[in-house]
């Protein structure tokens, strides 16, 4: 099963800047397979369009593979990137000498038991892409003219 959605920062009635507009398109397909004797469903969800924001929007960490695993590292899923992590974290692997070993990518794989879970899985992503979509309109909007001090003048 595929699906699409499209989050834009113009789907308000407010008129925003050409420049503040942001826009990311998600395609989810969703396959029932068997992995190691079990029956799961898993779920790809690609960014495949976007204006304004760079499509590696899903956060993860590197990580040693445990000794029962065959790879030497697992790619853990943490998040939707806030623009922090779109700024400091690198594409595809982890910077060499990293600690934390974080990186970003355009595309995330989920394997759940039910189907219900991935359904939950899609809905919370759509969720957090749209609050980074709000955020990073509501920093552009803002601009440089609303600085201000804090202290005693």
């Amino acid at each position: 099963m595929n699906d699409s959605v499209q989050i834009s920062s113009k789907s308000g009635a407010k008129a925003v800047p050409a420049n503040c507009e942001y826009r990311v398109q998600l395609t989810r397909t969703t396959v029932d397979t068997t992995i190691g004797g079990d029956r799961v469903w898993k779920m790809t969800i690609a960014v495949t369009s976007y204006n304004n924001v760079d499509p590696n929007l899903f956060l993860f960490q590197q990580r040693p593979a445990l000794p029962q695993e065959s790879a030497t590292v697992t790619n853990l899923f943490l998040a939707v990137c806030n623009p922090v992590d779109q700024d400091e974290q690198p594409v595809g692997v982890p910077t060499t000498g990293n600690p934390k070993a974080l990186f970003r990518r355009a595309n995330v794989i989920f394997a759940t038991k039910d189907r219900a879970s991935v359904d939950d899985l899609w809905v919370g992503i759509q969720r957090d892409v749209t609050e980074l979509i709000r955020t990073l309109a509501g920093t552009c909007e803002l601009g440089d003219a609303e600085l201000f001090t804090v202290g005693v003048l």
